[in-house]
């Protein structure tokens, strides 16, 4: 130290506060970007779940304006027509209608259901689903978790439903997606969220460096 010249020492002094700086600076990016992946575990899914349950109502409320004013001039066919039509999710969403009996009145994906009363059918878990959605909709309608076999499958997967009562009727409105088309979104979300940590920090070292 007593080796270097007055003006090294002043850069030196100089230079100590901006090593500092960095040095925390590095420890905060890192810390905080630990905390966002530590967040992003606990939050991700629920914030996108919450989304897609949003999603489902607004998919709910267009369908039921859709077909309210066919069934109010009392043209069941063209609103059951038109229902089995309405697509979202590039083709995989898809509604279905029950009425307060049972009776499946509109099966988009599977048309050979309608007509036959499912009230005391079990779902692949062994629950009573038409009657819950039954009486969902005598509540004013809701939300509803079960597993369902997807088209190309024979067994179930974890599903949530919107059940709507269409006014007017007896019909209950149903659409859905599966949970865990929703889980992979997250884990792939998470993956470049892990490759953004860890480009994070070494941005930081080098910025540090």
């Amino acid at each position: 130290m007593n080796r270097l010249s007055i003006r090294q020492k002043i850069l030196l002094l100089a230079l100590l506060p901006l090593t500092l700086l960095a040095a925390v600076s590095t420890w905060v990016n890192v810390n905080q970007s630990l905390r966002l992946k530590e967040l992003s575990g606990e939050s991700l899914h629920r914030s996108l779940f919450d989304a897609r349950k949003q999603q489902l109502a607004n998919y709910m409320e267009l369908a039921v304006s859709g077909v309210t004013p066919l069934l109010q001039q009392g043209n069941t066919d063209a609103a059951k027509a038109q229902l089995r039509r309405l697509r979202f999710d590039n083709g995989s969403g898809y509604f279905f209608v029950y009425n307060g009996e049972g009776v499946q009145v509109v099966s988009a994906d599977n048309p050979a259901r309608e007509g036959n009363n499912y009230l005391d059918s079990t779902s692949p878990d062994g629950r009573h689903l038409v009657q819950e959605y039954v009486a969902l909709g005598r509540q004013g309608g809701g939300y509803v978790e079960y597993s369902w076999p997807r088209p190309d499958s024979t067994q179930g997967s974890a599903k949530l439903a919107n059940i709507t009562p269409i006014p007017g009727t007896d019909w209950l409105l149903g659409t859905g997606f599966y949970i865990d088309d929703l889980q992979a979104t997250v884990a792939g979300l998470e993956q470049e969220l892990s490759a953004s940590v860890r480009q994070g920090l070494i941005n930081s070292a080098l910025s540090a460096a």
